[in-house]
Parts: C-alpha cells; structure tokens; sequence
C-alpha cells in the first residue's frame, strides 16, 4: 500500500507539472501571439508611412522598432526631395511640363473643373538671336519669378517648353482666370526689357490665352490636357 502510495503521489507530480507547464505555455503562447500581432501593426504601420511625407511618418511605439521609423523618416524625406526636383525645371524653378500633365490628368480624373492660362513671350526666338541665350536665360527667370510671384497663390505654374508657360488655376471661373491673365501680360510689359528686334515693341511682350474645362465622366486625361493647350494657345 505505501508503494502505491508513492506512485499516486508521484503520478499527482507529474500531472502538476504538465498542467503547470500547459499554463505557462498558453500564457507564453499568448504573450507572444500579441507581440507578434502588434509587430505586424507595426510593419504595416511602416508600410504606410513610406507614401507619408517626411513629416508626418510616426516614431513608431515599439522600441525595437524605434531605428527603423527613424530610417524610413530619412529615406521618405530624400524621397519626397527627389521627387520635388524631378518635377521643377532646372532654369526657372517652376513645375515642369510632368508636373503638368499629372496635375491636368487628375484634375480630370477627378472631374474637378478648372482653367488654364497659356503664356507666351512674343518673338522670344529674337531675344536668343540679338542679345544670346544667356540674356535669354536671365528674361526667362525674370518672367518666371513675377509669375510665380503673382499666380501661385491662385494655382501652379509651369514652364511648358521654352518660352512657353501654362498656369493650372483650379475653381477659377473664365472671368477670373482672364483677369489674372491680363495682370500678367501687364506686369511682364512694365518689366521693361529691352526687346530692339519686336514688331511689338521696344520691350519684351507677351500673349496669354485662356480656357476653361468642366471635365465630364469617362473624359481621356491625356487627350484632354493636349487638347485644352491647343485650345489655350489658339486663343
């Protein structure tokens, strides 16, 4: 009987143990399953925040994670500056005709109306031949810093292509973005450069055309931003 005492007391040992060991394993097994859950919140989380801008990328609350956020801050940043650049044209510093034709083609995606101001400098292919291309560069950059500097409060501006720049104004009616044409045409005029070879006039000139878009379902982006510059430069 004492020996089968001592096996029933042992046997007890034994089913302790494993229950004890069963618990310690359902808690570890559910430690860990929060951890790794949260782990892969995090990597989302990383996901994400790699189309954030530089700014706005979380510090990330798990500590093993800390590095990986500061990183992605880094990389998001070198990033967006890439981007930036890629969409500016090197000489005027305004948006690039990429940046217009994304911009347009949303717009339309969108179905958002807006108008466009075409800008051309009159017989700008006389200023290169009588003063060189250098003095062309510095009229350029001249032209480009006042329009900026009086249209990019209303929308963007973009240098199309060698003389030509194009002004995206979102929510501007036909009235409005002629106005602001016209401000344009006048400000430019009253720079006063020389311009001796113009049949216009002593001083560089330019022409501005305008058009507006109300883009309706199933509208082609591409097709329609060729068509309203067409539409803007015939004007």
């Amino acid at each position: 009987s004492s020996i089968q005492a001592v096996v029933a007391r042992a046997l007890l040992n034994v089913l302790g143990v494993v229950l004890l060991a069963s618990v310690l394993y359902m808690v570890l097994a559910l430690v860990w399953s929060r951890y790794f859950r949260r782990m892969l919140d995090e990597i989302s989380t990383m996901i994400r925040a790699s189309r954030m801008q530089p700014d706005e990328v979380p510090h990330g609350g798990m500590h093993e994670l800390r590095h990986v956020y500061a990183e992605l801050a880094e990389v998001s940043k070198d990033y967006h500056e890439a981007r930036q650049q890629a969409n500016l044209d090197k000489l005027t510093g305004l948006y690039n005709r990429r940046f217009f034709d994304e911009r347009v083609n949303r717009l339309l995606l969108e179905h958002q109306p807006f108008c466009l101001a075409m800008i051309d400098l009159d017989d700008f292919k006389r200023v290169n031949d009588t003063y060189g291309h250098q003095t062309g560069d510095v009229v350029l950059k001249r032209v480009a810093n006042l329009g900026a500097k009086l249209l990019e409060d209303h929308g963007w501006v973009c240098r199309y292509g060698g003389e030509e720049l194009v002004v995206v104004l979102p929510d501007t009616g036909m009235a409005g973005v002629t106005a602001l044409a016209q401000r344009m045409v006048q400000a430019v005029q009253a720079l006063a450069l020389p311009h001796a070879d113009s049949p216009v006039g002593p001083c560089v000139t330019m022409s501005a055309g305008v058009c507006s878009q109300v883009p309706h379902a199933g509208a082609d982006g591409a097709s329609g931003s060729a068509a309203l510059i067409a539409h803007a430069d015939a004007e």
